[in-house]
């Protein structure tokens, strides 16, 4: 993440790592949050789906996407995109 400087993870992994303050053990990077359910919170960007987490990152000048969090998310990713296929940010 460190390297990355991003983060895509899904609600559920969000709320656990606000709760245990971990975004800034990790750096504090840039974090897109794929969800339907917004937070109020600036420092966190919120959208409804894998493709707009990757326009969101392109659109702020990132390369690469570290996406993290529930077989949920990662699935989700997974059947937007094949390997062959996977877009760069």
């Amino acid at each position: 993440v460190k390297e990355i400087k991003n983060i895509v993870i899904d609600r559920k992994t969000f709320e656990i790592m606000k709760q245990e303050n971990e975004f800034q053990k990790i750096g504090n990077p840039f974090v897109v949050v794929v969800s339907n359910q917004k937070d109020n919170n600036s420092n966190f960007e919120f959208v409804s789906s894998p493709e707009k987490a990757l326009n969101l990152l392109k659109g702020n000048g990132f390369h690469e996407a570290l996406v993290a969090g529930w077989g949920i998310l990662n699935s989700s990713f997974m059947q937007k995109f094949s390997w062959q296929n996977l877009p760069r940010c």
